[in-house]
């Protein structure tokens, strides 16, 4: 008999599948309160989910959607707050990892250290300061909560906080249709609607500036981080549940419209295929990543335009300057060109480019501002030992299969967007990663 359903927590996860295929309907009918998702979501969260799973996503991603909700009610400055109950969480697991959390910490400490010269070496501009204290703030607290997640999950197991993260990025799409004062997809086969009514660059404009917003990039980063983790536990969820938390997946990237999403579920699918010994697995992956594409061909029979616009081969330079990113970026190469040994500074592009702005390319980014001796360094001494370590065998446990899948995320994002305040998330997963093998 052909198993159909997950092993472990059966109710749990068809509940947390459930409601996430709820919410994805609600889009086209507004109907359940945003309020009390957020609470649903929130409370099942906090009480329900094992607490490293719920630590990681108090400190390093609910702030984020409850401070946006939040702020859309009038009530600014809650979101944070989220932070410290993680932390509360596992501080008996910090004090008692104290010691290999320090070791470990010791190469993200040497960049910080790296960023903090750099930025007081050169003059101009305020924003250096801010922008190297909300590195440091989220780099180590996001290098604490994977390390201690890391080291106390449960043989290797993501099931229940990829089904989480895949939740919470439906959930974003609902909200940014409620905080963003959007029409929301006109129809099914409305791919990109998020991005379609948010993008500032578009013709129709709903966002408004004086409240805060979601970005059309956040809800896929959220499903592709769930997916991320949930590959390596995909044959223990059964046939129907593995196809469809990739269908979901697919479902909320499609609908927020970032290509750098679509281009990461590509690459973790074709990851996933490569990694697999089982002829079965690999046949059974290939036939979802074949019938995903083939109805995006599929999609553009039936008109469906978006989507395909989102796909199709374009010049890089028109993908840039459609995106507007394309002033960053050669902002960031010719401040380079201005100072490639030592860069302009950390935190500096801001004054010599455009004030509170970044580049939207993490390399570009770091050789604008550090240069190219800031650059080897990182990657020879503080990423030193992670590189030693992935050539070994024992790197590819299956237990760390799914961190190096989630890198794949962080690192695309990395290369399009956010600046290194967000972006030195990779960085301190690489280096919780490197010292829990």
């Amino acid at each position: 008999m052909i198993r159909l359903v997950a092993q472990v927590n059966d109710k749990r996860n068809f509940f947390i599948l459930g409601l996430a295929s709820i919410v994805l309907l609600d889009l086209f009918f507004h109907i359940m309160p945003c309020g009390i998702l957020f609470v649903l979501i929130f409370v099942y969260q906090l009480f329900f989910c094992n607490k490293y799973e719920t630590a990681l996503m108090l400190i390093l991603f609910i702030p984020s959607i409850a401070g946006a909700f939040l702020i859309s009610k009038g009530i600014p400055g809650v979101g944070g707050w989220c932070i410290p109950l993680g932390l509360f969480l596992i501080i008996r697991e910090i004090y008692k990892e104290r010691k290999r959390l320090i070791l470990g910490y010791i190469p993200l400490l040497i960049m910080f250290v790296w960023f903090g010269v750099s930025a007081y070496l050169n003059e101009g501009g305020d924003y250096y300061k801010q922008k190297l204290l909300a590195t440091f703030i989220y780099g180590t607290l996001s290098y604490v909560v994977f390390y201690i997640y890391l080291k106390n999950r449960e043989n290797g197991k993501n099931f229940s906080l990829a089904l989480m993260l895949l939740l919470w990025g439906v959930f974003l799409l609902r909200l940014a249709i409620e905080i963003n004062h959007l029409p929301g997809p006109s129809s099914f086969a409305h791919f990109g609607f998020l991005r379609d009514q948010t993008n500032p660059y578009g013709i129709d404009v709903f966002r408004s500036i004086d409240e805060q917003s979601i970005s059309y990039h956040l809800p896929g980063f959220f499903a592709l981080m769930g997916l991320a983790l949930f590959i390596t536990d995909i044959k223990k969820s059964g046939k129907f549940v593995g196809v469809y938390v990739w269908c979901l997946a697919l479902a909320v990237i499609f609908y927020a419209g970032a290509r750098q999403n679509i281009l990461a579920y590509v690459i973790l699918l074709i990851f996933f295929i490569s990694v697999q010994k089982e002829k079965s697995v690999f046949f059974r992956s290939f036939l979802i990543g074949t019938v995903g594409i083939a109805s995006v061909f599929l999609l553009r029979a039936i008109n469906a335009e978006v989507i395909y616009g989102m796909l199709v081969s374009r010049n890089l330079s028109e993908v840039l300057a459609a995106s507007g990113r394309d002033i960053y970026i050669n902002r960031g190469w010719e401040l380079f060109a201005t100072s490639p040994i030592l860069g302009i500074g950390f935190g500096h592009y801001d004054y010599m480019g455009e004030y509170n702005r970044w580049p939207h390319n993490m390399f570009v980014e770091l050789f604008c501002e550090i240069g190219l001796v800031g650059v080897i360094f990182i990657f020879t001494v503080c990423l030193g030992n992670f590189f030693q370590k992935f050539r070994k065998a024992v790197f590819f446990k299956k237990a760390n299969v799914a961190i190096y899948l989630m890198i794949i995320p962080l690192f695309v994002r990395a290369m399009v967007s956010g600046s290194m305040v967000t972006n030195i998330l990779l960085f301190s997963v690489i280096f919780a990663l490197t010292e829990n093998i």
